[in-house]
Formats: structure tokens, sequence, C-alpha cells
């Protein structure tokens, strides 16, 4: 994953407006926290995203992530993002972009965890 901590940079852009979507594991682990899986997910075009309360991520609260050591797989990836040609980028709306630059190695475990979230669709969401 990304070496780079968001709480050091005190930066939460990518939490507002988040489409972060979720996988199956990632659920678990943060339902094992005491969280109710529908206060937290919503489902949109088949994946299952992180829900947004008043256009910000469940989990931000006092700009801060109050998960982020148990944070979802996606946002540990970030800012690495799939463009909507299907390629691997730094997001150029994180404020930190310039600090980064695409490794092939971290690009190809994003898209296998897209591959993952594919395969996990039709699964039902753990309760």
């Amino acid at each position: 994953m990304v070496e780079f901590s968001c709480l050091s940079a005190g930066c939460s852009h990518c939490c507002v407006d988040t489409y972060m979507p979720l996988s199956l594991g990632d659920i678990r682990r943060l339902k094992e926290l005491g969280f109710r899986v529908n206060d937290f997910v919503v489902q949109r075009g088949g994946m299952r995203r992180l829900r947004n309360r008043d256009g910000k991520c469940f989990f931000l609260e006092g700009g801060r992530c109050k998960v982020y050591e148990d944070r979802p797989t996606g946002c540990r990836f970030y800012p690495l993002i799939i463009d909507e040609t299907g390629e691997v980028i730094v997001d150029p709306e994180c404020s930190h972009s310039g600090m980064f630059e695409v490794d092939p190695d971290e690009a190809e475990r994003l898209l296998e965890f897209l591959r993952k979230l594919r395969r996990e669709r039709k699964r039902e969401m753990p309760r």
C-alpha cells in the first residue's frame, strides 16, 4: 500500500463526497470494530461503497478518520486511483499528489483489488 499518512498531512479531501469501494473483508473488519453495516455501507451500481453523511465519509469526524488504522483497502491505496480509461494514476485532486509516482507493483495490486471487488459483487454482505 502507499506509504503515506494523511493524518500527518492533516488532509481529508479524499473523504469528501467519497465513492470509495468496500470489499467484504473491509466490511467484516469495520463491523468487528462495533459499527453497524447499514450505517457505513451503501450499494451503488452493484458495488458496496462507503456511505457519505452530510457529504463526508461516515468515518470522518472532526477532520480525521476515526478508523484510520483499520480503514478500507481502497483508502490505503489512495492517492492512487483508476481513471475512466482503466489506468492507475495519482489522483490530481489530492493536495499531496506531487509527492507520488505510480509504482508498477502498486498499480498491479490496486488492479487486483478491483478484480476482487468485481468477483465479490454477487456474494452476500455481512450483516
